[in-house]
């Protein structure tokens, strides 16, 4: 019997795979090692990327917060395809739709991500890394999102970036 969040993990699995190659994706760009790599799975996590601790602390700040950065512009470009498209009954615009949904609902970064950019912050803070001060906020946000994700937020920031892109185009 599948969990409700196998379920939709298995729905939006484009979103999945966005998700963890954006993480894997900027290890590469900053040089931090990958262990191992699963981009999806049936079960829980649905995917991940194992690699070493980054040196710098921007790095893990980039490399936990590269879904949101990479989601979030996947997801505007599928719905501003889909409203330039501007064709109801066309497959294309039900693909265009399901794939901005899929990926935008996995746009937050977990909340152990958000953990560790929260605690390495801190530590950096009492450093005067600059950076680590303007990502405490950031990291906030980023982990009530994902813990309100019990209650769908992440479907409804999804649906929120359709809006979006509907209102601006």
């Amino acid at each position: 019997m599948f969990f409700l969040g196998e379920l939709i993990a298995i729905i939006t699995f484009p979103g999945v795979i966005v998700h963890e190659w954006s993480h894997k994706k900027m290890c590469d760009l900053r040089n931090v090692p990958v262990r191992e790599v699963c981009y999806f799975r049936i079960g829980n996590p649905a995917g991940y990327v194992v690699h070493d601790e980054p040196f710098y602390f921007g790095d893990t700040f980039l490399v936990s917060m590269a879904p949101f950065l990479f989601s979030v512009l996947l997801a505007i470009g599928a719905f501003s395809a889909l409203k330039l498209l501007n064709s109801p009954d066309n497959y294309l615009t039900l693909i265009l739709f399901w794939f901005g949904i899929s990926i935008g609902m996995h746009a937050i970064p977990s909340t152990d991500d958000t953990k560790i950019v929260w605690y390495r912050g801190i530590e950096e803070v009492k450093n005067r890394n600059y950076l680590a001060i303007l990502s405490l906020p950031i990291a906030g946000i980023v982990y009530i999102l994902s813990a309100l994700q019990v209650i769908w937020m992440d479907l409804f920031f999804a649906l929120g970036l359709y809006f979006f892109v509907d209102w601006v185009l």
